[in-house]
């Protein structure tokens, strides 16, 4: 009798166990994702765990790499009302690395990068359509200025300014699209 109570029992949970398993990875009647997916490397490991709804990216995601570490190396959150995401890159580690905005897979606006502890900043960066377009600043893990430079469609254009650690200006370059372009003064 206890026996076949137990039996009853591991049948029960290993049925709804399954039926919950066919829940994800499912298509919609427009053959689009839909629902919770979970997608998995070749050798088994995680790739990424998601939600869809009618074929498009809601909530976040997150990415793994393929080795098989329990922490993604890609975080993305998903706005609801367009294809603008909120991004986090991470090491193997768990140290981040980088954070910014993405429109499909195209950088923009902001970007933060940090060091090796993922808690000093290391650049900021401007992107549009996924070049850098705007101002870049890089800096020293004391936490001051060692660049300014401005970019235009991924070219240096503008005016370039390093830096030593007590912030006296070294160099002061002028570029345009990319070009040196203009006087060049560089300090002894």
């Amino acid at each position: 009798m206890i026996k076949s109570i137990f039996l009853l029992l591991f049948l029960f949970i290993f049925s709804f166990t399954a039926i919950s398993q066919n829940k994800n990875n499912q298509f919609d009647s427009d053959g689009k994702r839909d629902g919770i997916w979970n997608k998995k490397y070749q050798n088994g490991n995680i790739r990424y765990k998601g939600k869809f709804i009618k074929g498009k990216e809601v909530g976040t995601f997150k990415f793994y790499a393929i080795t098989g570490e329990e922490h993604p190396i890609v975080i993305k959150t998903f706005n609801s009302t367009n294809a603008i995401c909120d991004v986090q890159f991470f090491s193997n580690k768990a140290v981040l690395k980088s954070e910014g905005k993405m429109i499909e897979k195209k950088r923009m606006g902001s970007w933060n990068y940090f060091f090796g502890d993922g808690k000093t900043l290391l650049s900021v960066e401007s992107y549009k359509d996924g070049l850098l377009d705007g101002e870049l600043k890089i800096f020293y893990k004391s936490g001051k200025t060692a660049e300014i430079a401005h970019y235009k469609a991924g070219k240096l254009h503008g005016n370039t300014k390093r830096y030593s650690e007590e912030g006296k200006v070294y160099e002061n370059l002028t570029y345009k699209n990319g070009i040196m372009h203009g006087p060049a003064i560089i300090y002894d």
